[in-house]
């Protein structure tokens, strides 16, 4: 798949030694939640354009095999730092939904690939990290048809 990135981005990926860094900035939202948590992978916190603060704050994402016999998972863990992201987690039903970025570190505004977005679900936590999966809805799990043509359902379909 191709993709347009802009000079500074292609410069920061090929050539041997360079100051550029690249960020995952990363939102999670759902119409439950009191707010929209809004981060980056960065030490510090970054406004964009826009007038959005990201704060900085420790994530992993972890990219799934390359396998033709399962749906792809994104892992992603976050430090258990801020107790209210899982207090949140906890009272909403559903899951909620997951943005990723890939940005450059010397302007959060240009993207470099995204946005992808996910549903996270399967989410664990500890004492030190909050866990979870981000996938797309199971369709390979669905029935199909997705109707049962029973004469319960379709009484006209059966003669008596």
């Amino acid at each position: 798949m191709s993709r347009t990135v802009s000079s500074a981005a292609l410069n920061g990926m090929l050539n041997q030694t360079t100051d550029e860094a690249f960020l995952l900035k990363l939102k999670i939202s759902h119409p439950d939640f009191s707010q929209t948590f809004y981060f980056i992978n960065d030490q510090v916190n970054h406004t964009d354009q826009a007038g959005q603060e990201w704060i900085g704050y420790p994530f992993a994402v972890t990219l799934p095999d390359d396998t033709s016999t399962e749906v792809a998972e994104v892992t992603l863990t976050i430090d258990n730092v801020d107790r209210q992201i899982i207090q949140e987690i906890r009272a909403i039903a559903g899951e909620p939904t997951v943005e990723l970025w890939v940005v450059l570190g010397s302007d959060i505004d240009d993207v470099v690939a995204g946005p992808f977005t996910f549903s996270l679900y399967g989410v664990t936590w500890d004492a030190l990290t909050i866990s979870g999966r981000l996938g797309f809805e199971p369709i390979l799990n669905l029935p199909w048809p997705a109707d049962r043509f029973t004469p319960a359902t379709c009484p006209g379909l059966f003669w008596q």
